[in-house]
């Protein structure tokens, strides 16, 4: 997400890690970042995305996904799609133990129209993405291919608007339309 990396730092800054199942862990530098054109000028979050070049081919292990065409209608409203990140697992408000624990999770769409530069993602049960997640891509798979089709932006809603006993990341969350 371009909030995450623009302009805050140099690409030199950032690496990604990578976790395999066995727990070995593995460090690929960035080495050049790059926000949507009019992330910094757009009062609609649609241009909330970044590009991170890094400097080597991700590993064999890495879940690389494909695009849709622009007229490809995926028809993802009610259906699940897959979202890795580092949420939140109990209904909280205190910050993720660290280290957190990358989990992959499933999600039902809200609302998605492919020509529409956002979509909603139910997590009313207060599970799934959370602060620290942005950025992170959702796919699913259709014809034995992986698509990425969001990326986590924001929740929908003020942080004030939640009750007490619900989680900070309860509810409906913005998902950038790839």
């Amino acid at each position: 997400a371009a909030h995450c990396v623009f302009p805050k730092q140099k690409a030199r800054d950032y690496y990604i890690q990578l976790t395999q199942k066995n727990g070995t862990i593995e460090y690929i530098k960035v080495v050049r970042t790059q926000a949507h054109e009019d992330y910094e000028t757009s009062k609609d979050l649609y241009a909330d995305i970044a590009v991170l070049l890094v400097e080597k081919p991700l590993p064999s292990y890495v879940r690389k996904v494909r695009l849709p065409m622009p007229d490809q209608d995926l028809k993802l409203t009610n259906s699940r799609i897959a979202v890795g990140g580092y949420g939140k697992e109990i209904n909280t408000r205190a910050p993720r133990p660290n280290p957190a624990r990358l989990k992959h999770i499933l999600r039902r769409v809200v609302s998605y129209n492919y020509l529409d530069n956002m979509f909603l993602v139910d997590q009313h049960d207060d599970q799934g993405v959370c602060n620290g997640d942005s950025g992170a891509v959702a796919y699913v798979i259709r014809d034995k291919k992986s698509y990425g089709v969001g990326m986590v932006s924001r929740t929908a809603h003020s942080v004030l608007e939640i009750p007490q006993d619900k989680s900070v990341c309860s509810g409906e969350i913005v998902f950038v339309n790839l």
